[in-house]
């Protein structure tokens, strides 16, 4: 129950972020005040989605690391604290040079700290680790010509949220290192933060470890249960359906997967 609070609760920070004005300090780019999640929502206030998606999804890739916070996205982001950021107009307009850009900088890149926990197995400096990443994910884009094009057309103009959530998730097949956790949580951030009208209607198991072990411990209490995917699908969608909470598929499978860490022992998991 506590671990479902937590998660609960993660899902609140967004709703507080984008129902408040946000005022940004004026030093709130400097390495000890950026989060680019809020940065995201205020650029998205000021009618800048681009931007907005784009710290999300620089906020994904590498992640939040428990110790150095989101140190390695801000050196990224304001390549090591200059005065002119890596904007999605400028990454956008030639990726390639900001490839160069990353290489060039690996190794003082590094020294702000690794890739979050979920994003441990990345890589900054190997030609098939950030720079294909990014330059996928800007091809991705472009091809429908901006954010809110792709997001809208996702689906079909008649789609539900959660149909078009499962569209964008497919979609991000093309975009390399985003591999199922990825995608889910990219694309959920996209619907908390209101950047566009999705929210998964199912956990996305397959593929995934902790939470499926969450799942088969909570319905079978074993962690080697046969119980596969879509069977383990099919009972959180009944569990969801009497939760009456926005975004109810994250919350669980948030849940489920610290839960399962430590099932008899709570912790708190910040990520």
């Amino acid at each position: 129950m506590r671990q479902l609070a937590d998660s609960i609760g993660r899902v609140e920070y967004f709703r507080q972020l984008t129902n408040r004005e946000l005022v940004m300090s004026p030093d709130y780019l400097s390495a000890s005040n950026f989060n680019p999640i809020k940065t995201a929502i205020w650029e998205a206030k000021r009618d800048n989605l681009d931007e907005a998606c784009w710290l999300l999804f620089l906020a994904t890739h590498f992640g939040m690391n428990r110790r150095t916070r989101w140190r390695l996205v801000w050196a990224v982001y304001t390549r090591i604290g200059g005065r002119q950021v890596w904007n999605w107009k400028e990454v956008s307009h030639d990726v390639n040079r900001f490839a160069t850009w990353l290489q060039q900088h690996s190794a003082a890149l590094r020294l702000n700290g690794p890739f979050g926990n979920h994003r441990k197995y990345e890589s900054l400096h190997s030609p098939n680790g950030t720079a294909l990443a990014i330059t996928s994910y800007t091809d991705w884009v472009l091809e429908a010509g901006d954010h809110g094009t792709l997001f809208a057309h996702a689906g079909g103009l008649e789609a539900t949220p959660s149909e078009r959530f499962d569209a964008l998730y497919q979609a991000m097949n093309r975009v390399a290192r985003f591999g199922r956790t990825a995608k889910f949580d990219y694309l959920t951030m996209l619907g908390k933060a209101g950047f566009a009208d999705i929210e998964p209607g199912i956990a996305y198991l397959n593929g995934s470890s902790g939470p499926a072990v969450g799942a088969r411990l909570l319905f079978t209490g074993r962690r080697d249960s046969q119980l596969g995917p879509v069977q383990l699908e099919e009972r959180l969608a009944m569990l969801a359906e009497h939760l009456t909470f926005p975004f109810a598929m994250q919350v669980l499978e948030d849940a489920l997967c610290n839960w399962q860490k430590e099932p008899t022992n709570y912790r708190y998991f910040a990520g």
